[in-house]
């Protein structure tokens, strides 16, 4: 009971709000990816221990090292690649280096975000670092285990991602 007339008018957009809300990636792992590079922007000397020798926390045997592969993001794999060589340095450092050139776009976008890092103050202690490190190899390990289809591969990453939370809880119960 409408008129074809009704349905050829052109619509209205909805009207815009006013409150402005922040564009960013929905997916908690690119959330994730984000947090931590910017992370290491905002604090390389909180980071620098971390690039090089990883994460140490009960119950891992060995310290947990994020790797470029731990990035789903190739744009993010790469620039994560890039602060571990240059880890503990300023963003101008990094930026001298050549490889830097392709992904200026992206660093500087998250020297944005590490700047709000520095001014709220966030993830200033080596507990809330660490943390942020574990939670990405977590969602980097559930993701791989969703893509596998081998069930001793599964088996296997699903043993880490265990691994994982029970030194996430570890770090998140330190003082």
């Amino acid at each position: 009971n409408i008129s074809p007339e009704i349905l050829e008018e052109p619509r209205e957009s909805a009207p815009q709000g006013n409150s402005p809300r922040k564009r960013g990636p929905t997916d908690p792992f690119e959330e994730a990816e984000r947090e931590v590079l910017a992370l290491i922007l905002a604090h390389p000397d909180l980071t620098e221990d971390l690039l090089e020798r990883g994460v140490q926390a009960s119950p891992l045997s060995e310290p947990f090292v994020l790797r470029p592969e731990d990035f789903g993001n190739e744009t993010h794999a790469r620039i994560f690649a890039l602060l571990r060589e240059h880890a503990g340095a300023e963003l101008g450092a990094v930026l001298s280096d050549e490889l830097a050139r392709d992904l200026m776009d992206g660093l500087v976008a998250l020297d944005a975000e590490a700047e709000e890092i520095r001014q709220k103050d966030l993830y200033s202690s080596e507990a809330s670092v660490r943390m942020t490190w574990l939670r990405l190899g977590i969602l980097s390990r559930e993701r791989n285990k969703r893509e596998k289809t081998d069930y001793d591969e599964k088996e296997t990453l699903q043993a880490e991602i265990q691994a994982l939370k029970e030194a996430l809880r570890a770090v998140s119960a330190e003082p």
